[in-house]
Order: C-alpha cells, then sequence, then structure tokens
C-alpha cells in the first residue's frame, strides 16, 4: 500500500478504525466513487460476458463499465455466475508453479475467467488456497488488493477487459502511488 494514507493518517500504526473508515471514505470521495454500503444486492445485469448493472435490495440500480466486488461473500461474483472452486485446486489446474510456497498474490488472483465476466474485479473473494486465505485475509492485505483492483480499474478506464490489463502498466501504476510490489 502507498505511503499517502498513512501520512494522512499520521502513523503506520496505533491509528484507530474510525480514522481509517474516515480516510476511506474521504478518498472514495476524491475519487468519486460510490459504494453501496449496507445495500444486499439482489441482481446483476449481464450483456454478454459484462455487467452492465447491478440492482440492490433498496431499488438502487448503479451503471458502469467495471465493478468491484468488495463483498467478503462475493455476491456480485456469484450473480454474474462467474464460477469458482470451494477448497485447494490442483497444481496444474491454473499453471502455478509455486503452489503451496509462500508468494506475492498474483494480479490474476483478482480477476474470473474472461469468458465468464470481463469488466469484474474481485480483490476479496478471490482465488487462493484455504492456508493462504489465512494471511490474505487480513485487513492490510485486502486494502492492498483493493487499491490494486481500483488501479486496474483506471489503468482502462473500462475501454477494455479487466483481464487484459498490462501488469507493467498496472506496476507502473502502482509503483506510482508507493506501493511496495
Amino acid at each position: 500500500m502507498g505511503a499517502d494514507p498513512y501520512q494522512r493518517l499520521g502513523a503506520k500504526t496505533q491509528f484507530s478504525s474510525a480514522a481509517a473508515e474516515a480516510l476511506y471514505r474521504a478518498k472514495l470521495a476524491e475519487a468519486g466513487v460510490t459504494v453501496p454500503l449496507g445495500q444486499p444486492l439482489e441482481s446483476v445485469e449481464m450483456k454478454g460476458n459484462r455487467i452492465i448493472s447491478a440492482t440492490f435490495e433498496t431499488g438502487l440500480t448503479i451503471k458502469d463499465a467495471i465493478f468491484i466486488d468488495a463483498t467478503y461473500e462475493g455476491d456480485p461474483m456469484a450473480a454474474a455466475n462467474v464460477s469458482y472452486t470451494v477448497g485447494h485446486e490442483q497444481r496444474g489446474t491454473y499453471d502455478v508453479s509455486l503452489a503451496g510456497q509462500w508468494q506475492t498474490v498474483s494480479s490474476r488472483s483478482i480477476v474470473p475467467k474472461k469468458a465468464e465476466c470481463e469488466n469484474l474485479l474481485v480483490p476479496l473473494s478471490l482465488s487462493a488456497s484455504h492456508v493462504a486465505f489465512g494471511s490474505i485475509r487480513m485487513e492490510p492485505v485486502f486494502m492492498i488488493l483493493g487499491q490494486s483492483a481500483g488501479t486496474s480499474a483506471i489503468a482502462i478506464a473500462g475501454k477494455q477487459a479487466v483481464q487484459d490489463v498490462s501488469y507493467e502498466r498496472l506496476k507502473e501504476l502502482l509503483l506510482k502511488q508507493g506501493q511496495e510490489l
């Protein structure tokens, strides 16, 4: 995660969750991002393999070029019929040469199969073994994954599939934001 949030909080540790939430809301407002908090998802409307709108139980409907599933349960991912595996995939399923070993979180782990949904990023219900998820589910990692998902969305500005984001472009943007890779 970049240094900016810590600079704005005034510390890397010993800050309150209320201060972190206030900063989160401020950064969303600065970016013009709407996050429908406390509104359970009712459905998503698909056109081919793209989500074109999300409707919530309150009646709110959001239409956009890119959606980020920031739910812990993966509700938008499920509503879009994106496949998932419960448990651990075999080493060869996704050609993961370091399966079972400590490694960084690949940007590929937050995107579904392109044929299923090409404009959805999933930073919380990502593809990981149950052992890896034990570490991934920690808030700082979720924050970094969320930042990476948002940066991916900025990198393509809704003009191409999220699976086609160039790693070099994403890396360049994340390093400019101060994220350690």
